[in-house]
């Protein structure tokens, strides 16, 4: 149908959007040694900052000599 290919043109977001779009970003946890945090062996991926700040200050403090640091990536 013409007239939803339209509204998808017109409602949809443009390719400079999609860029930005917060589910293309993840944040994870890598200590010094470039090693991914996990739990059951399974790596934490984080789709906002805030939790992900959240268990960082968490683990600093529980393990500070391993240096975490929250990493941001993008697909």
């Amino acid at each position: 149908m013409p007239i939803m290919a339209n509204l998808r043109k017109l409602f949809g977001p443009t390719s400079e959007d999609v860029a930005h779009a917060p589910y293309l970003t993840h944040y994870q946890l890598v200590d010094r040694d470039g090693e991914v945090y996990r739990e059951a062996d399974v790596p934490v991926v984080y789709f906002e900052d805030g939790p992900a700040i959240a268990k960082l200050m968490l683990l600093q403090r529980a393990e500070p000599e391993r240096g975490w640091r929250v990493v941001k990536t993008s697909r």
